[in-house]
């Protein structure tokens, strides 16, 4: 395989052309979860009055409840405890209705046997539980939650609750977590929330502030367990770790969620860049006086830039690379699953120093509206990343989309980032400012980094995708393939940045490309493709400097004005031919080009 450097004629071409099936070779279909599986009857109603009710009022003494029934509780204990221990096929309802409850050496309340427990929160009332710092054992079971239950619970209702744990977990079930209503305002040194089996909810409203996640199921032997289904509800949570944390799957479909994790973006992992190299090379013309590199008599004016070499070059705060100077042992993403994700709606604003989007493996993403802040990865999938709805802005991000394969075909995305806007990752990101020179063969020989062709990949089918990258603006570690959808991509001039970085073929089938960036070494276009395309060396652009693509008769196709200075234009759009003649101006300078 060889790669053409960009030509002083102004042409930059890869000269490998080939093939890649257009179909979804690595694609998923995730099933969506069923609620009528997950809730039943009973989670879902707040109605207590049909049943025949226990009243107890709390004064002074701890309570025991040791039988099946509905317990309407009232009152104030000031330090005692809430106790259900009944036969194991017993269900428990416990109706609060101004409780409070202190303990300071255990759980406030404590469910150690039952069937199942329900805990409903009568309508307009105020009810508290909490617990002290250091937990006293009475059993061989760990308690370590204001709400700590061995079986499955249930939390309903429509009035409040109020849960402090100076010393653990706010709630805490060793088996099935099951919200259907309520409002709770969570203080807790560990998880606001934990589920052993799984955390599902579909309504309520949380403000949650937690010393490790806001909600974390985890089943450490059971895969098929330790998942959260989320199908509504209101989140504010503030994490020292993470936001929402499943072991297994995760699935959202409705929501508001309002997550600051780890501190926020701006705690991310600390990363310098630097890149070495000789001389500066010489600038070319720019307009009006031209393109550098020149194409007398009729081509774009100007002197020809000098190539040179890369000067040493010092990053600061845009210009990271993968070198940590903090423990990344502790996980500060806002949503994470061990296993798969499917998001399908819902209303997110993440804010988080790790990945905002987290899985171990695969993630698809049909629905929802998010706006993203991370100190590293706006989405990351082990595996493959489908997106195919939904509107997504990422401010700030190290990478913004990364996944072994990533699949657009729909939705709106507008991305910054430090590094890579997409990065097919494939192994170890070397790309951008983390690594020199790594990939596949370059300039008709091995890349100096002596990096093999990764086995990533990108499609894009459909969408909207905006970039703005400091690093690489789409880096497939593999091939590339564009087959529809509206992709810009703005990328710096300086570093071993690249528009488009892939390691085996880059094509484009269809859509509208239009990507400007730097001419550096590193500098791709399209190997091939059934679309015409056209790459130019443009001199030194600045910002803001508007350029048009017109066809020979005249008519304009499309204009565009870059954020960023910009040394090469690389476009392709629907209708344009391969051979034929297209213009591309700037100003007052203008030149004719036959696609690729």
């Amino acid at each position: 395989m060889k790669r053409k450097y960009l030509l002083a004629c102004l042409l930059l071409c890869s000269m490998l052309t080939g093939c890649v099936s257009s179909t979804f070779a690595e694609d998923i279909s995730l099933t969506p979860m069923a609620a009528d599986d997950l809730f039943s009857a009973r989670d879902t109603e707040f109605a207590w009055e049909e049943r025949s009710v226990t009243e107890i009022v709390l004064e002074t003494e701890s309570v025991t409840i040791d039988r099946e029934g509905v317990y309407l509780l009232s009152g104030t204990l000031e330090n005692g405890q809430i106790v259900v221990d009944a036969p194991k096929n017993d269900k428990v309802q416990l109706v609060l209705m101004g409780a409070s409850v202190h303990c300071e050496s255990h759980a406030a309340l404590y469910v150690k046997q039952a069937d199942k427990v329900f805990v409903t929160l009568a309508p307009g009332t105020e009810n508290s539980l909490s617990c002290g710092e250091n937990m006293v054992q009475t059993d061989e079971n760990n308690v370590d939650a204001a709400l700590f239950s061995k079986e499955d619970l249930t939390l309903n209702g429509e009035g409040s609750l109020t849960l402090s744990a100076a010393g653990g977990h706010g709630v805490v079930s060793k088996d099935e977590l099951k919200i259907t209503g309520g409002v709770y305002t969570v203080t807790a040194a560990g998880h606001g929330f934990e589920g052993q089996d799984n955390i599902c909810i579909s309504g309520g409203t949380f403000d949650v502030t937690a010393g490790k996640d806001g909600f974390h199921a985890e089943h450490e032997e059971d895969e098929t367990k330790g998942f959260v289904y989320l199908s509504g509800g209101v989140f504010h949570v503030t994490a020292a770790q993470d936001g929402i944390s499943a072991s297994g799957v995760m699935e959202v479909s409705d929501g508001t969620y309002t997550l600051l994790c780890g501190g926020g973006y701006e705690q991310g992992e600390t990363r310098t860049g630097q890149m070495q190299g000789g001389g500066k090379g010489g600038r070319g013309g720019m307009p009006p006086d031209g393109f550098g590199g020149g194409m007398p008599p009729d081509g774009f004016g100007g002197g020809r830039g000098g190539r040179g070499g890369f000067s040493q070059w010092n990053g600061e705060n845009t210009v990271p690379e993968n070198t940590e100077t903090e423990n990344t042992d502790i996980s500060k993403k806002a949503l994470k699953a061990g296993g798969n994700m499917l998001i399908t709606g819902g209303a997110f604003v993440l804010d988080s120093a790790d990945d905002a989007l987290h899985t171990n493996q695969s993630l698809q993403l049909t629905g929802g509206v998010f706006t993203v802040r991370t100190g590293d990865d706006g989405v990351h999938a082990e595996e493959t990343l489908l997106i195919t709805g939904g509107d997504m802005t990422i401010e700030n991000s190290y990478e913004g989309l990364e996944a072994l394969h990533i699949r657009i075909r729909g939705g709106n995305i507008a991305l910054t980032a430090d590094d890579d806007g997409l990065n097919a990752a494939g192994g170890t990101d070397e790309s951008g400012y983390g690594g020199m020179f790594g990939g596949g063969d370059r300039f008709g020989g091995r890349g100096f980094g002596g990096m093999s062709a990764g086995n990533g990949s990108i499609i894009i089918a459909d969408g909207t995708l905006a970039i703005t990258a400091y690093g690489d603006g789409i880096d497939a570690n593999g091939y590339f393939q564009m087959d529809g959808g509206y992709v810009t991509v703005c990328g710096p001039t300086y570093g071993d940045t690249a528009t488009l970085d892939y390691d085996t073929t880059g094509e484009v089938n269809g859509g509208t490309f239009i990507g400007t960036g730097s001419s550096g070494m590193m500098a791709q276009s399209f190997s091939g493709g059934t679309q015409g395309k056209i790459a130019v060396q443009v001199g030194n652009a600045p910002a803001g400097t508007a350029f048009t693509l017109g066809d020979v008769y005249g008519k304009q196709l499309l204009s565009h004005s870059p954020a960023l200075d910009y040394n090469v234009i690389i476009i392709s759009a629907p209708g344009m031919t391969i051979g034929e003649n297209y213009t591309i101006s700037i100003g007052d300078a203008s030149g004719t080009f036959a696609a690729q």
